[in-house]
């Protein structure tokens, strides 16, 4: 989530450069920020991928402006365009992508994830080959050669390079303060066109709350707002907050479909209809359009809006298909039974899927179904235990495939 304030808010003659042309961003990491150690967002502003993503989130080039795959989603070939060029004027090329990939890889190993075997087959095309099916590698940006091939990886991370930065993207380095912020200024050359916002300054910082900085006019953007953040930065007529959706990972609640309790179709849907999972959105402070889902999906079905439409909430259906499915209430404690046995179970949880387990919890048992809470510290263990079969139903992360 991003919310983005009005510019302004804060006095021009305060600082080197003028806030209506220049936006603020609180960052934490200093002059890393755009280096692979962090690999985060800010990047992007002075680094190109080979393709990135539209509004729509569909696949559009950057470095390359054609690509194509195997059969097996494995290997990938790009053809990079040839107006794209370093910021000190030099062109890109295919080797500036087979540097950057061997270079990271010793610089950081496997924390910026499987960048493929890059083989150059000619100044203007690469095949990058990964060791699982995928998708192009939209995240991954590359570093000049001709600047970096030279310098003693021993001592990468205290490069020079990382605090007066060479790109290819948008913004072009200005200055940097050490612990202070790090300025960047539109690219004029930049094959695009030239950004319509001047200037961008990432406000290094450590502990501040950067929600009181945004609320002071110190900063104009709060990049990933905590859901509890957004009804203060919403009522306030000066911000406007964006939301946005990324698929890696969702919350979902896992049944072992093979338990006794769970084996019966009707069950399993009754549980379904029995949460109000766009009132769950709405108590976790989710954006009112969140996706909702009953089964397995795609990314790519996200981002087409390629989905079927997700089940209701409807606990008078609900309570019948447990009826239908002979589970009833037959005593005073309001908990079905059937052939003695109450409708009781226990379900994992771990970190931030608590909190919806605690709602789901007394939804279910509005219908006359038992689910006991079992937290633990990580998620890791609740994997394990959902891989060893060791469980009965789970409140985990959904990592959907790409295509």
């Amino acid at each position: 989530m991003l919310a983005l304030g009005a510019a302004g808010c804060r006095r021009a003659e305060d600082h080197a450069y003028s806030r209506r042309s220049t936006v603020v961003v609180p960052y934490p990491y200093g002059h890393h920020a755009l280096s692979p150690w962090e690999d985060e967002t800010p990047k992007f502003l002075m680094f190109l991928p080979l393709v990135g993503r539209d509004a729509r989130g569909n696949l559009e080039g950057r470095l390359a402006d054609r690509w194509e795959h195997s059969a097996d989603y494995r290997e990938w070939t790009y053809r990079l365009r040839s107006d794209v060029r370093w910021h000190d004027g030099v062109p890109v090329t295919a080797r500036d992508i087979e540097f950057t990939a061997a270079l990271t890889r010793r610089m950081v190993d496997s924390s910026v994830g499987d960048l493929g075997l890059v083989t150059v087959v000619d100044e203007r095309t690469v095949k990058i080959r990964h060791s699982a099916e995928g998708e192009p590698a939209w995240w991954a940006v590359y570093y000049p050669k001709h600047l970096l091939q030279g310098l003693d990886l021993a001592t990468w991370h205290d490069w020079d390079y990382w605090r007066q930065p060479v790109g290819n993207g948008p913004y072009r380095f200005v200055r940097y303060q050490p612990g202070t912020m790090m300025e960047l200024e539109a690219n004029p050359d930049y094959y695009r066109g030239k950004p319509r916002i001047e200037r961008v300054v990432l406000r290094f910082f450590t502990q501040r709350n950067t929600l009181t900085e945004l609320l002071a006019g110190a900063v104009d953007v709060l990049p990933d707002a905590n859901a509890t953040e957004i009804p203060t930065i919403a009522a306030d007529p000066r911000f406007r907050v964006y939301q946005g959706y990324q698929g890696f990972s969702h919350n979902a609640i896992y049944w072992r479909n093979d338990h006794p309790l769970f084996r019966d179709r009707r069950v399993r849907l009754a549980l379904t209809l029995a949460i109000n999972r766009r009132e769950l959105a709405g108590v976790l402070n989710f954006p009112v359009n969140l996706p909702i889902f009953d089964g397995p999906y795609t990314v790519d079905q996200i981002r087409r809006g390629d989905l079927p439409e997700a089940l209701p909430y409807d606990p008078v259906r609900a309570k019948r298909l447990l009826d239908e499915a002979e589970w009833r209430i037959v005593d005073g404690d309001g908990i079905r039974q059937r052939d003695g046995r109450p409708f009781r179970f226990s379900a994992l949880t771990a970190g931030q899927v608590t909190q919806p387990a605690v709602y789901v919890q007394g939804q279910l048992r509005s219908i006359g179904v038992a689910m006991d809470i079992q937290p633990f510290e990580g998620g890791g263990l609740v994997r394990e235990r959902m891989l060893s079969r060791d469980f009965e139903a789970a409140f985990m992360v959904f990592q959907p495939r790409p295509q």
